[in-house]
């Protein structure tokens, strides 16, 4: 085997991911089976109670989208500041889960993340080669803030829609673009930001096509003079 095609395959890369699927799949069956337990006191209905491992191991946020999923939103409420496609598609993900959010969460937060990486790699490596893919994922996930792609968070869902809307840039896929685009915003306020690679894009865009006549003419030019 070469050593370029050991590069191109994160083998390690993706065994330590599938582990940490693994381990927080296992603790989602060790913490609960029920979103109940991991709601902040003000959050949870009267009378129920929180176990205190639970409550210590899920932040506030977490808590928040998996109330959003249960019970949608509320006026007056604090959890109408979160943003709704996270709630939405751990909804969605409990059907699997026989209803159980915290698992459904558990899960659809590191699927996602496992696949945002791999299409964040192949983008790389088709930019850049192997070489400086692999380095990049490596160092994305050494990141101390990769620690929320294995948890209840929207960064694995926002990894993948950023992936999508550049893949749909590289490959000219429109209704890819107009797709992700669009849910961006929906996952995190930040998505808005997309304008500001798009529009970087539209203006190389730009020079490109104004820069194949000026190549054209000079070429034209040079083969009369030779004449």
């Amino acid at each position: 085997m070469e050593h370029g095609e050991a590069i191109g395959r994160p083998w390690g890369i993706l065994l330590a991911a599938r582990v940490t699927l693994a381990l927080a799949i296992t603790g989602g069956f060790l913490w609960t089976f029920s979103s109940d337990q991991l709601l902040p006191a003000g959050e949870r209905r009267r009378g129920e109670e929180s176990s205190p491992l639970s409550s210590s191991l899920t932040t506030l946020d977490s808590a928040r989208y998996l109330r959003l999923s249960r019970d949608g939103y509320e006026a007056g409420s604090p959890s109408c500041a979160f943003y709704p496609l996270w709630p939405a598609a751990i909804r969605v993900a409990t059907v699997i889960t026989g209803n159980r959010p915290v698992l459904a969460a558990l899960l659809l937060a590191n699927a996602l993340s496992l696949l945002g990486l791999w299409l964040l790699y192949r983008l790389v490596e088709r930019r850049c080669g192997a070489a400086v893919s692999r380095d990049s994922l490596i160092l994305l996930l050494a990141f101390p803030g990769a620690l929320f792609f294995s948890f209840p968070y929207t960064e694995s869902l926002y990894l993948v829609l950023l992936m999508l809307v550049f893949w749909s840039l590289e490959l000219r896929r429109w209704w890819w673009l107009a797709v992700a685009g669009f849910l961006l915003p929906l996952a995190r306020p930040v998505g808005v930001f997309i304008v500001l690679p798009l529009a970087w894009w539209l203006y190389e865009q730009g020079r490109r096509v104004e820069s194949v006549p000026d190549t054209a003419q000079s070429s034209s030019t040079g083969g009369e003079e030779r004449t």
